[in-house]
């Protein structure tokens, strides 16, 4: 009789890479499953993987500030996204390989305008509706109901205290996402109704804080991005900087 074979787990680990370091799933020596990643530059992303590449719904942070979130094919934004810039200039669609490529809506922070037409590689082509103001959340579950379905919940600002993931017992448990009506958000782990786990805290300010969380504060390793684009990584114990770091 052939002895079988057991197959390799996922097990959470903290790995060095040449470019910077991660926290998460590691399979066969390989990024897998919910991690982040803390760029040697201060740029993070939190989200999935697989075959150590960015694959799945993640979250893009920059050190010199903005954003992008969506769905990422072996390192690139494929499907819906949304990319903030640091001026809060947005886009809002379809992405193929890592452009704007398809139908979305352009918001220019300094014109206060939007435009809704179909993109190709990153330029607008055809220009088929133009609002004033922000887009609103009827505008762009109007105009792209595939985004706003998937991707919105990262974004969204909502007019009261709203949670999105799973519950235990009356508790939240499992991976979610909690938005303040402030606009401030936490998604990531959850445990006896606190952040427990991997997790990013973006905060209404444009701070930045990702890693480990313990009873809603960062406890272990982590990585704040500041609002003035500096940032420090290194040791927390109940979201103090503790222990060794480094302040960039």
């Amino acid at each position: 009789m052939q002895a079988g074979c057991e197959e390799e787990q996922t097990v959470y680990q903290i790995k060095d890479f040449p470019d910077g370091t991660y926290h998460g799933g590691i399979l066969n020596g390989e990024r897998e499953g919910l991690g982040i990643f803390f760029w040697n530059s201060g740029d993070v992303y939190y989200g999935h993987w697989s075959q150590n590449y960015m694959n799945g719904l993640g979250s893009f942070y920059f050190v010199h500030g903005g954003s992008l979130q969506g769905y990422f094919s072996s390192t690139l934004v494929t499907g819906p996204g949304k990319l903030t810039l640091p001026n809060g200039s947005i886009y809002i669609g379809s992405w193929v390989d890592g452009y704007q490529h398809g139908e979305g809506i352009y918001y220019n922070a300094c014109s206060n305008t939007w435009n809704f037409g179909i993109f190709d590689l990153g330029k607008l082509r055809e220009k088929k509706e133009i609002g004033q103001g922000y887009p609103s959340s009827e505008d762009i579950s109007r105009l792209i109901p595939e985004y706003y379905s998937n991707i919105e919940v990262l974004q969204s600002k909502c007019e009261e205290d709203s949670y999105d993931g799973p519950w235990r017992n009356g508790m939240k448990e499992g991976i979610g996402i909690f938005s303040f009506k402030d606009g401030s958000k936490y998604q990531g782990a959850w445990e006896n109704d606190y952040p427990n786990g991997l997790g990013i805290f973006q905060h209404v300010s444009g701070r930045i804080d990702a890693g480990f969380f313990k009873d809603g504060a960062l406890n272990g390793v982590g990585r704040i991005l500041f609002s003035n684009q500096s940032f420090y990584y290194g040791s927390f114990i109940e979201g103090r900087f503790e222990g060794t770091g480094t302040f960039s």
